[in-house]
């Protein structure tokens, strides 16, 4: 099977990975911090309120051992797995973890998804309070994208934003951090001019230890050049004069300025053409901005730096694994953001067929009838009948000179040609895990009309059970027909477990030449319905009963100041 993908996207098919996973018991829970929320919407909103995520000055923030981080890293990728084989990971937390953390099947009732979230079980003021954040896989993820999150108090709105894109793109990470940057007091050992609790300027945290660990995870997949860590930051009023939306790969213009074909690149592009009115750049644009995350530590982890060099050593150029984007704070609207994002890192399709590996697991069925005209896979070459008719096409589908599923393959005219009854070829199953749309490219040619009604026929059908029931995608009865492209289509829903069927018959009676096949099958997610953009003066959310309202200038005077 062929595959189409790109840095931030790929196709994404249920396999198990490392390990047995099965789907807990406690699917659908609650979350033992936040038990009345029943969206990601409403728990992000619970475990960033004051109860939940120490405030600046409060020295909340408990700096973890090594040893808790190695156990953090495993309790991450372990969960990974599980969002990669559709499973919520039935982990037993280690014993550093256990008792303070919990790992819940939550399913937002907003969608029905369910995704595993690595949650903190105590509240402030309780001895054990740790202030390391959150970590949540979806099961059903579609792009290889890991949001984070790394200053939720100050970067007003984010951390909403974040969960809701995360939601709604299908992300497969997303990543909270557990404290104000400024919740401590001591400055980091990393970067001194930063505080210990800043979750993109240290490497002794849990957020930086959860990117480590997503980048092993994908390197050891083998998927780490389809992996793009998104970071959503915010920007002062008074920062970057006439720009709204700034946004890098971690690195300053000259080698950070990014070329043809970079994912900013587009991202800038989509969000501009949806939104005129909005000054989106990027390094080396205009207006000028310095905010580019240079310092910013899993940044550099992602761009190739050491992992224990990333405190002092800043990357010498950018792999575009990294998106640090600035915003100010009217332009945090999580809607204004879902289309661009879906725009720019599209969903690789399920099944991308074209046969130029075989037969890809399609068979010819013991139910065919024919003598002569099996399915093959090869490179079609043009015939004709007597009568001027082509039967067979000139060359597959996807470049005429490469292979596709037809039948027989033929050296001159009547040679190889169906006969005898009907040679009928099978797909294997492809379960679809999401609502997708099926494209599959098919020829008939016949030289007679009329001459054997009953006998010939072509006949492309399709089952969502499994095989047990087919319905038509093409068909073509007793009558004569130039072989040519043509392309069948249809949607399929979530949960379909999809087989195809081809039959080319030439009955017994007098011979016509009949010939068919069919090639390049694509099932790919179905475009996510628009949702309309709200107005940047304020907007509200309902939150399981809780009205989170973000008022523009009435909490301006909270906005960060500190910008990178």
């Amino acid at each position: 099977m062929g595959f189409i993908f790109k840095r931030g996207t790929r196709p994404l098919l249920a396999a198990a990975v490392g390990m047995l996973l099965v789907l807990p018991t406690d699917a659908g829970a609650a979350v033992t911090a936040c038990p009345a929320a029943t969206t990601l919407e409403a728990l992000t909103a619970c475990l960033v309120d004051s109860n939940h995520m120490p405030r600046s000055g409060t020295n909340g923030f408990i700096v973890p051992s090594l040893g808790e981080q190695i156990e953090w890293d495993e309790v991450v990728k372990d969960m990974l797995d599980g969002s990669q084989s559709g499973a919520c990971a039935a982990v037993s937390l280690p014993p550093g973890l256990a008792g303070l953390y919990e790992i819940t099947a939550f399913t937002d009732a907003s969608n029905g998804d369910t995704y595993c979230v690595l949650a903190e079980i105590a509240e402030i003021g309780d001895p054990n309070k740790k202030a390391w954040g959150t970590f949540v896989t979806s099961l059903e993820p579609q792009r290889e994208l890991a949001i984070q999150i790394p200053h939720p108090l100050n970067d007003l709105d984010t951390a909403l934003q974040g969960a809701s894109v995360f939601k709604t793109i299908r992300a497969r990470s997303f990543l909270l951090t557990g404290s104000h940057r400024n919740a401590n007091d001591p400055d980091s050992t990393c970067q001194s001019s930063y505080r210990e609790s800043d979750a993109a300027h240290n490497v002794e945290n849990m957020f930086h230890t959860t990117t480590e660990a997503t980048l092993d995870w994908y390197q050891t997949q083998q998927l780490d050049q389809e992996l793009v860590v998104i970071q959503f930051h915010g920007m002062g009023t008074s920062s970057c004069p006439g720009v709204d939306v700034y946004m890098t790969n971690g690195r300053s213009p000259g080698d950070g300025t990014p070329i043809a074909g970079d994912d900013i690149l587009t991202l800038q592009a989509e969000l501009e053409a949806r939104h005129p009115g909005w000054v989106v750049v990027v390094p080396g644009g205009t207006p000028s901005c310095t905010l580019n995350a240079t310092t910013n530590t899993q940044g550099r982890l992602l761009n190739g730096v050491a992992p224990q060099s990333v405190c002092g050593t800043a990357a010498t150029g950018y792999n575009g694994s990294f998106v640090h984007i600035e915003q100010k704070r009217d332009f945090r609207i999580p809607e204004g953001w879902f289309d661009s994002m879906e725009a720019s890192w599209p969903v690789g399709c399920a099944v991308d067929e074209h046969f130029e590996g075989g037969l890809a697991g399609w068979f010819n069925s013991a139910a065919s009838t024919c003598s002569t005209g099996a399915f093959v896979t090869a490179t079609p070459t043009e015939q004709s009948s007597a009568g001027g008719i082509v039967t067979q096409v000139d060359g597959d589908h996807t470049s005429v000179s490469g292979q596709a599923l037809f039948t027989a393959t033929n050296t001159s005219n009547s040679t190889g040609d169906v006969d005898g009854g009907a040679c009928i070829a099978e797909s294997p199953v492809y379960p679809v895990g999401v609502d997708s749309e099926i494209s599959i490219w098919y020829f008939h040619g016949q030289s007679e009309t009329a001459d054997d009604p009953a006998g010939d026929f072509f006949l492309l059908e399709i089952s969502t059970d499994g095989g047990t029931s087919y319905s038509t995608l093409a068909s073509t009865g007793d009558v004569a027909t130039n072989a040519a492209w043509s392309e069948a289509t249809t949607t399929l829903a979530a949960g379909s477990t999809v087989k195809f069927r081809v039959q080319v018959s030439d009955g017994t009676a007098d011979g016509s030449l009949v010939e068919g096949g069919v090639d390049d099958l694509l099932i790919c997610p179905s475009a996510t319905a628009s949702v309309p953009l709200l107005p940047p003066l304020g907007w509200a959310v309902l939150l399981s009963g809780l009205v989170y309202f973000g008022a523009r200038a009435a909490d301006r005077k909270f906005e960060n100041l500190w910008n990178d």
